[in-house]
This record gives structure tokens, sequence and C-alpha cells, in this order.
């Protein structure tokens, strides 16, 4: 499974994503304890996130203190015998104080 980030405004520089700011963060599975691919924020588009175990855990986190646009993501789950098998859009909703979570099985 494989993650595409088309849009990416969130609060944050990029480098740094404290846990008081918004930020989305992808797990490498479905559950909280899963291993931690990586944590986002800013407004540099991340790279293609791919996971290991062909499931995503998404959680997107927001405060009330700056209002991005969030983020738009397409994943992907390709199988071997023919490509692409899947995909599926996603949108992020810039809310105060929310979390958002995505599961991507």
């Amino acid at each position: 499974m494989c993650l595409f980030l088309s849009e990416f405004d969130v609060e944050g520089d990029s480098q740094e994503c404290p846990d008081n700011s918004d930020y989305a963060q992808v797990y490498n599975g479905l559950a909280s304890w899963s291993p931690i691919i990586g944590r986002y924020c800013g407004s540099v588009i991340p790279a293609s996130i791919e996971s290991k175990t062909n499931k995503l855990r998404i959680e997107f986190r927001s405060n009330s203190q700056y209002a991005g646009r969030g983020f738009d993501a397409v994943f992907s789950v390709q199988s071997d015998e023919k490509g692409i098998d899947n995909y599926v859009v996603l949108k992020s909703l810039s809310l105060d104080n929310a979390i958002q979570e995505f599961l991507l099985v």
C-alpha cells in the first residue's frame, strides 16, 4: 500500500511537529500502538509513504491556532498480478481542536 499526499497545509514548519500543534501521524498498521512511519506538519508535501503491512493508520490532529487547508491524499493497493487494484481519495478537514482518524486496509 502506498499513500500519496497531493496537498499538505497544516500548522508547523515541516521540521518539528510538537504535540500541541497540527500534524498528521502515519502508522504502519491499524492500531495506535503500531510502529510510526512519520509525523508530518507544515506545508512541504511529504514523499510517498509506503506500508510494510498493507495497512495504514493516519491520525490528523488540529488545534485552534492555525487554520490551514489540511491535506488531500490518495492511497493505492497494488497486487502482484495486475498492478494497481484499488485507490481511494482522502480529504482531511482543518477543524479546531479535532482528531480525525483514517484506517486504510
